[in-house]
């Protein structure tokens, strides 16, 4: 089973993908640290993936898709997986939708994202690298929200409450839809 955490950057998703994964015994795949690790590789790929990287602009579609479905292939080795920050348009959403399972949509605040952003200190989080990555979130990514919710298979969280509240939300859910998928499978 594939599950997707979503929501725009600072929102959490990838503490609470850690804190599930860990919790549940299932790996976590996220796909912004695999877009950072091709990026300091020497090769054509990892020099166009830090170029957009860098810049703040998103992974570009083809070298997007490439790193992917190397995601999903180490994932098709396991029963279960937690992938965050994919997919980031609603093209790429339509390309992979075969292999997601479950959408978890983290809402928070802009304002709130900025301070949780500005929090974490890494060094490309510049105030107009965080400015760039938000506004294309809203613009190409929340398609692709109402495009899961129209399959059936998106389920909206409060994300502006604290960590814990929002993990044992989520936990309660996942474990929930775990169960319903172990049953179907035995009947």
């Amino acid at each position: 089973m594939v599950i997707i955490l979503m929501g725009p950057q600072g929102s959490g998703k990838t503490t609470q993908a850690n804190k599930l994964a860990e919790s549940f015994g299932i790996p976590h795949l996220e796909s912004g640290e695999m877009f950072r690790t091709v990026a300091e590789e020497d090769s054509d790929l990892g020099r166009r993936v830090k170029a957009a990287l860098d810049s703040g602009n998103l992974v570009g579609i083809e070298d997007a898709d490439e790193i992917i479905e190397t995601m999903f292939e180490k994932a098709k080795y396991h029963n279960h997986v937690i992938v965050d920050g994919f997919p980031r348009d609603l093209d790429q959403a339509k390309r992979h939708k075969g292999h997601i399972d479950r959408v978890y949509n983290l809402e928070v605040g802009e304002v709130e994202c900025i301070k949780r952003l500005n929090s974490r200190g890494r060094s490309d989080d510049t105030p107009d690298v965080i400015h760039k990555r938000l506004e294309q979130y809203y613009q190409r990514t929340v398609p692709v929200l109402e495009y899961f919710e129209k399959a059936a298979i998106l389920e909206r969280i409060d994300g502006d409450r604290n960590e814990d509240q929002i993990f044992n939300d989520l936990h309660g859910r996942i474990e929930r839809m775990l169960q319903v998928g172990e049953a179907e499978l035995m009947s």
